[in-house]
């Protein structure tokens, strides 16, 4: 939603939606790890999980950045939500 409105004052609703589905998304996602994880290695797990997290916080804008030079930033954009849906789509079928 957010590469295509016209004003500034229209990104609130695809804020607001985004920070709703990351306060749900984050808790649910360490909860399962944690429920999956061996008791005995459950710390490494959430130490692997934490350390791909701040990677992807400091290769995501590098690589967006990269996008945008080529594509602009409506490419960036929709390039980030075809990588998300693939994600969607990899966990889908991969996780058990």
């Amino acid at each position: 939603m957010v590469p295509f409105v016209p004003s500034v004052w229209l990104l609130i609703p695809p804020a607001v939606l985004f920070g709703a589905a990351q306060s749900l998304n984050l808790p649910n996602t360490f909860s399962l790890l944690s429920s999956h994880a061996p008791a005995e290695n459950r710390g490494a797990f959430m130490s692997v999980n934490g350390m791909t997290l701040r990677a992807g916080q400091t290769l995501g804008p590098l690589l967006m950045a990269a996008t945008s030079s080529f594509l602009g930033l409506t490419g960036a954009f929709l390039a980030a939500s075809i990588l998300a849906a693939v994600t969607f789509l990899l966990v889908l079928f991969l996780v058990r």
